[in-house]
Parts: structure tokens; C-alpha cells; sequence
């Protein structure tokens, strides 16, 4: 019992010399999703209902998910998100969002123009 204690203020000290204060810094990321609408292909049962919002859902618990453990690291996240309905520039929209951060998911078809 003695000795694990004094192996782990060992590990923990070796760490807190080696390890470079940088990589415990305060970070911030905002990260953008880009909606672009398209055809649903058909379903193969109806008694499966489609999501409306399954790309939304999923940015936003892969958010909680990161807002979780961040918090342990001094690291924050925040989502920002739009949609693209058919017939508007997916482009232009594309621009506006990478003007708010270099980071952008986009769920889209694999051609849109």
C-alpha cells in the first residue's frame, strides 16, 4: 500500500516535470456543421421512422461527449450549425461558416452542384 502510493507521487511528479505546461493550456474550438439538403433515397420498411435531425443529433452529442471530458482539460467546444435547403448555394454557405472557423463537417451527397 506504502510503496503504490510512493510509485504514484513518483509517476505524478515525473509528469508534472516532463510534461511541458502548453499542453494544459485553456483551449477553445468551435467547430461548424453544414447541412446540405438532398433526396431521401427510398426506404426499404416504413415502420423505421427517418430522423429529421440525424445529422444535428449526432453533432451535437458528439458536443456533450467532448464538453464532458474537456471539462477535466480545460477545454471547451461549441457547435455552430445550418442547413442548406435544395435550389440555395451550398458554397456560399460553406464560406460564411468557414469565415466563423476553420473547422467545418459537412453532410452533404457526394455531388451537389
Amino acid at each position: 500500500m506504502i510503496l503504490t502510493n510512493l510509485v504514484r507521487q513518483l509517476i505524478a511528479m515525473a509528469v508534472a516535470i516532463l510534461v511541458p505546461a502548453g499542453l494544459w493550456a485553456e483551449t477553445s474550438l468551435t467547430i461548424g456543421y453544414l447541412k446540405i439538403a438532398q433526396p431521401r433515397p427510398p426506404t426499404l420498411s416504413n415502420l423505421d421512422p427517418v430522423p429529421e435531425d440525424s445529422g444535428f443529433a449526432g453533432a451535437r452529442t458528439g458536443l456533450q461527449d467532448n464538453l464532458t471530458t474537456g471539462k477535466f482539460l480545460d477545454q471547451t467546444y461549441e457547435l455552430i450549425t445550418a442547413a442548406v435547403g435544395e435550389g440555395e448555394d451550398p458554397l456560399a454557405a460553406a464560406r460564411e461558416m468557414l469565415a466563423a472557423t476553420p473547422y467545418l463537417v459537412i453532410d452533404a451527397a457526394l455531388r451537389i452542384c
